[in-house]
């Protein structure tokens, strides 16, 4: 949460005016407030436009993945996620998102 309050335009100290943005920052992922994928990744001089949209499905996908289910098979991420994001990036977004499990996260 307070990550997510990092986030938040300045200003905002009053617990409704943080719930009425959230929204705008996170999405609700198995009760739990996760930063949008759009917030995390953004447009920046150091990666190119194409790179960054790349890091945004991937991350959207692996979090479409959790709202339907507890788990997600390794196998099947690497199998949609791997053609546009590095193995070493893909593992570093689950283990901010997730716990490895022997097969699963």
């Amino acid at each position: 949460f307070e990550r997510l309050v990092q986030l938040m335009p300045k200003g905002l100290h009053r617990r409704l005016e943080i719930l009425a943005v959230l929204p705008d920052i996170a999405v609700l992922v198995q009760g739990n407030w996760v930063v949008r994928s759009d917030a995390l990744y953004k447009d920046d001089d150091k990666h190119s436009k194409d790179a960054v949209e790349a890091l945004r499905r991937c991350r959207n996908h692996i979090l479409w993945h959790f709202t339907h289910s507890l788990r997600l098979q390794t196998h099947s991420l690497r199998r949609d996620c791997i053609r546009e994001v590095p193995p070493v990036q893909l593992e570093a977004m689950l283990f901010q998102l997730a716990v490895r499990r022997e097969g699963c996260w």
